[in-house]
Order: C-alpha cells, then sequence, then structure tokens
C-alpha cells in the first residue's frame, strides 16, 4: 500500500488519463477491471457515488462477480 506522500508524488509524475486512473483507483478503492469498465453512466454525481456494474477481465467485458 501506498502513502499519501508516495501517492501524491506518483500523481505528480502521470499525465491524464493514467492520472485520472491512478487517482480514482488510490481514493475509491476499485479494481482495475473495474475502473477500466466504468461508463459515464456509472457516475451519479448528484449523489456523489460510483456504482460499478462491470468488469473487464482478458479483454471481455462482464458483470461483477458479485
Amino acid at each position: 500500500m501506498l502513502t499519501a506522500e508516495e501517492i501524491g508524488a506518483l500523481l505528480g509524475e502521470l499525465t491524464d488519463p493514467c492520472r485520472t486512473a491512478v487517482l480514482l483507483a488510490a481514493t475509491t478503492g476499485l479494481r482495475v477491471s473495474e475502473l477500466l469498465a466504468l461508463k459515464w453512466s456509472d457516475m451519479d454525481y448528484a449523489k456523489g457515488e460510483i456504482r460499478p456494474v462491470r468488469a473487464i477481465v482478458d479483454h471481455v467485458v462482464g458483470d461483477l462477480k458479485n
């Protein structure tokens, strides 16, 4: 697990879209497969929620297992 200082240093070296992906992963706990499968419709800005409903595994998009 990275410290807050390490995450900050990493983010300082990255450019978008990688920076945004790392920031989301570090602050939400999303798995990489869930992060890569996110769509705008999974975001509820009014509630401040992200609802992952799919994942990408071996280049195949599918439902979450849990």
